[in-house]
């Protein structure tokens, strides 16, 4: 149920990126655009409802960077921008941010070599489609 007095606060040091926050959002508030090798994430909190007081983004979020907190209801726009990994053959963008590969970097090892540091078109031509042998 919804509460009056609660707002989103967004930690921009703890956010990876990932996006699973605007999947989740059922009111399409949060946005993802990924422009050249920078990711912006929009919060347009103008339009939250905070999901009636059970926000999705806030369970769904890995890194805890969105919490529900009591005080004056925000009407604000949030802006996160974060830097895309160049493909390590091509250049071009991976579509993953640094924040997130190093996360997995962390997680699953491989340095540079790990296929996380690859474009899609570069693991397509590898026989590689989402870091696994078509």
């Amino acid at each position: 149920m919804y509460q009056e007095g609660l707002t989103l606060s967004v930690d921009p040091n703890k956010c990876i990126g990932c996006g699973a926050c605007a999947l989740k959002c059922p009111n399409d508030v949060i946005e993802i655009a990924d422009e050249g090798f920078i990711r912006r994430i929009t919060f347009n909190l103008r339009e939250c409802d905070l999901c009636h007081g059970a926000p999705r983004c806030v369970s769904i979020c890995p890194e805890g960077a969105i919490t529900l907190e009591e005080g004056t209801t925000s009407k604000d726009i949030i802006v996160i921008e974060l830097e895309i990994v160049p493909c390590s053959e091509c250049g071009r963008p991976t579509g993953i941010t640094k924040k997130e590969a190093l996360k997995i970097i962390k997680a699953v090892g491989g340095g540079s070599k790990n296929t996380v540091f690859l474009c899609k078109e570069c693991k397509i031509k590898r026989g590689l489609r989402g870091g696994r042998r078509i």
